[in-house]
């Protein structure tokens, strides 16, 4: 999926739910009423609540990012899609392992039209020198570096039937070129707006930068959960992802 899809700048954006309680979650999603739509739920949410909200965020209408990064034995990865919500408002599910995790996904998902399956090559918060010292690239991985190992994991997880990935930074250019003509999407977490804190993030992108490289929608937590005003915090940054599809027309 690439940037000329009928997405306007504010479907792109997904609010990371990234706190402790389904009040504070609540309180985030009455204040950015008529801004965002669209959030992401992971396990720091998901172990207090369960799917108990995620379903009250469904019947709100609100779209759901479920960020989960399932990988397991393949029968315990099919019968954990087959249980989640069939809601259309639960749009992404994250996967996270071999070509082997997301065909499980495929076969748990069935005859549903949804979540569609993100892909993880590779946490934003693991850099170059975390993989060295994996063994994961360099002297006898067949990888020399970063790149080359988040190609490698991408590609036989796309060819297993993922929908798209999680990519930040020069990840996300990296894919778009790795796989050209195929349609797929890709969710860029890590996003900072200019001036502000990377945090763990080692591969971090301003909104602008996400979108000019291939992205279809940003990840945004921090930036909006604890900004004072977190209504003009999403607008703004909705505002900056549209002056960049616009250069991108």
């Amino acid at each position: 999926m690439t940037n000329d899809s009928p997405l306007s700048a504010s479907d792109r954006l997904i609010v990371a739910l990234d706190v402790d309680t389904p009040e504070m979650a609540r309180q985030i999603v009455r204040e950015l009423d008529g801004v965002a739509s669209f959030f992401k739920v992971g396990y720091q949410l998901f172990v207090a609540t369960g799917q108990g909200f995620v379903r009250e965020l469904a019947d709100a209408g609100k779209s759901i990012f479920f960020d989960l990064k399932i990988n397991d034995v393949a029968e315990t990865v099919k019968l954990a899609v087959s249980n989640l919500p069939d809601r259309e408002e639960v749009r992404f599910l994250t996967l996270q392992g071999p070509a082997a995790t997301v065909r499980a996904a495929v076969e748990g998902r069935g005859g549903r039209r949804g979540p569609k399956f993100l892909h993880v090559p590779l946490l934003s918060s693991i850099g170059e020198d975390d993989l060295r010292e994996m063994s994961l690239i360099g002297e006898g991985s067949g990888l020399s570096a970063v790149q080359d190992y988040i190609v490698a994991q991408a590609a036989p997880a796309l060819d297993a039937g993922a929908d798209g990935f999680i990519a930040s930074g020069a990840a996300i250019g990296l894919l778009r070129s790795a796989f050209p003509g195929r349609d797929f999407c890709i969710v860029s977490p890590g996003i900072r707006p200019a001036g502000t804190a990377k945090n763990e993030h080692k591969r971090s992108a301003t909104p602008a930068d996400a979108i000019a490289a291939g992205a279809d929608y940003l990840v945004v937590g921090r930036p909006i959960r604890d900004a004072q005003d977190r209504a003009q915090a999403a607008q703004s940054i909705i505002e900056e992802i549209a002056a960049a599809l616009a250069r991108d027309v």
